[in-house]
């Protein structure tokens, strides 16, 4: 078990902006909830999949929506502890720990509230080992295991249960709903047993997003690189495959719009040799290509970055004019398998490309 700091809230924040790529909404909102828990006193704990008994009753939370609408309307705060406690009423036992659905973005931070408000822990690992749009698009989905009964609670505790048996029917529900309940939604789901966790979630996920802030913070305090410094604790922490910057640039060109709870559009990156690359996003960065040239595709990760501070920008912060450098990682192995590719990979977002490996500039 590990106690969460101050400094590990930071970290995460960091890390999970980073995997985030793009989407997930802004984790320095959960981040400051949670610093504010701490603040009254109170702990975040977070153990590995092994340290949960195997017929335990692990379940996610997660925020559902448009990451723009999510910047602009806040939570009440309790939501997430209203859709954990109707989730537990409908399984008739309760829950021993919470699962992030998903590392990236503001999903990695928002559990870590619940979790301590509730006494529980919260499971080092994930389904994504970065942030994806659709409910389905986790490691334990893809693995059989049941998205619902599903808990939706909105500001005004308005709440939904969707019942389903078929996963993507579960997401297209969802987001209808989340549609009418004001673009954004706070989800509880994915009722599994800690053996289920232990098979089918991505260990050690919050740690590396952790050790990703880490790595970014001391190389600002000794004036090191900071890509470098990212790119090599990604490398150590062993969950990605390789990562490579794919391009630097000035964004030149901006087309964005919320439409049916996601964040949609493209930007344009014009590099220093005036070679375009088209960046193609739906919450989180799907596509990078110059001409025919595909540099990076899903399930693979595409992250934005200042190229001065190498924050990560998500797509409701792209702006015209920012310098860029576009940072390709290299997906789970999980997520490369036949079965995964069709529901994460371009197949699963509409894109008529098959997955390719990582193609820098050159």
């Amino acid at each position: 078990m590990r106690l969460l700091t101050r400094t590990d809230l930071a970290d995460l924040a960091y890390g999970a902006a980073l995997l985030g790529t793009g989407g997930g909404g802004s984790p320095w909102i959960g981040r400051l909830a949670a610093e504010a828990w701490l603040d009254q006193g109170g702990e975040i704990r977070m153990i590995t999949p092994d340290e949960l008994a195997p017929d335990a009753l692990v379940v996610t939370v997660a925020m559902v929506g448009a990451p723009t609408i999510m910047t602009e309307k806040l939570f009440r705060g309790d939501e997430m502890t209203e859709a954990l406690a109707l989730l537990e009423r409908l399984n008739g036992r309760p829950v021993a720990a919470i699962l992030p659905v998903e590392v990236g973005g503001m999903n990695s931070t928002i559990p870590l509230v619940a979790a301590g408000k509730l006494g529980l822990p919260v499971v080092d690992a994930d389904g994504m080992a970065r942030a994806f749009p659709e409910v389905q698009m986790v490691s334990f989905g893809i693995a059989g295991v049941p998205a619902a009964p599903m808990v939706l609670v909105n500001e005004h505790g308005d709440h939904a249960l969707l019942q389903s048996e078929d996963n993507p029917r579960v997401e297209a529900m969802a987001r209808a709903i989340c549609v009418a309940l004001g673009g954004v939604v706070h989800a509880a789901s994915y009722s599994m047993s800690g053996a289920d966790v232990q098979a089918h979630a991505i260990p050690g996920t919050m740690s590396l997003a952790i050790a990703l802030g880490a790595a970014r913070r001391q190389a600002r305090a000794t004036g090191s690189d900071p890509f470098a410094s990212v790119l090599a604790a990604l490398a150590a922490g062993g969950v990605h495959g390789t990562s490579v910057v794919l391009a630097r640039g000035r964004i030149t060109d901006l087309d964005r719009s919320e439409r049916d709870g996601f964040t949609l559009g493209r930007a344009t990156i014009t590099t220093a040799g005036h070679c375009e690359v088209v960046l193609e996003f739906r919450n989180e960065n799907l596509l990078a290509k110059t001409g025919e040239q595909v540099l990076a595709i899903v399930p693979d990760l595409i992250s934005v970055l200042d190229t001065e501070t190498a924050d990560p920008i998500p797509t409701e912060e792209l702006r015209y004019g920012q310098r860029v450098t576009l940072l390709g990682i290299g997906a789970p192995s999980v997520f490369l398998t036949p079965r995964a590719l069709g529901v994460v990979g371009p197949a699963g977002f509409g894109l008529e490309l098959p997955h390719s490996p990582l193609s820098p500039l050159t």
